[in-house]
């Protein structure tokens, strides 16, 4: 495997996961926080009983249990799940960052999809409630005479 270069966005990951991770010097790991994907780290060691990632966390090499003190953390291969999980995870947090005035009408139209995507499964999983922006609205069956 090629070490990949430092600093890859999880789109460049995805694009090339096969390449990028496994349990080799510069491969990438995924730790598991509270049993949820959490982070993306390169591991800079290796050896037959441990792993150490990025930050010169140490991590059993047969059980992914951390060899420091926590009940949090878990190392995990870097999967087609785990990375996705995360994926959506750092799109909804981006989302929340962009701000609508500053787009540009090609960025606006860009974006556009990926609003009513968010917009429809959220109201599909029960999470879109009453927008504030129609709050005070009334429907044509409450102007309707009784």
């Amino acid at each position: 495997m090629a070490t990949p270069p430092p600093g890859l966005d999880l789109l460049v990951i995805a694009e090339h996961l096969e390449d990028v991770t496994g349990t080799v010097v510069g491969g990438y790991v995924c730790i598991e926080r509270r049993n949820r994907p959490w982070r993306v780290l390169p591991l800079i060691a290796v050896d037959e009983d441990t792993l150490t990632t990025e930050g010169d966390y140490r991590y059993d090499r047969k059980t992914g249990q951390p060899l420091f003190e926590s009940e949090q953390f878990s190392l995990h291969p870097l999967t087609q799940e785990r990375l996705e999980y995360l994926m959506i995870a750092e799109a909804l947090k981006a989302a929340e960052k962009i701000k609508v005035n500053v787009l540009t009408p090609e960025e606006k139209e860009e974006f556009l999809p990926a609003a009513r995507l968010i917009l429809g499964l959220a109201t599909r999983l029960g999470q879109g409630g009453p927008s504030r922006l129609f709050k005070g609205l009334r429907t044509a069956r409450d102007r309707s005479p009784k």
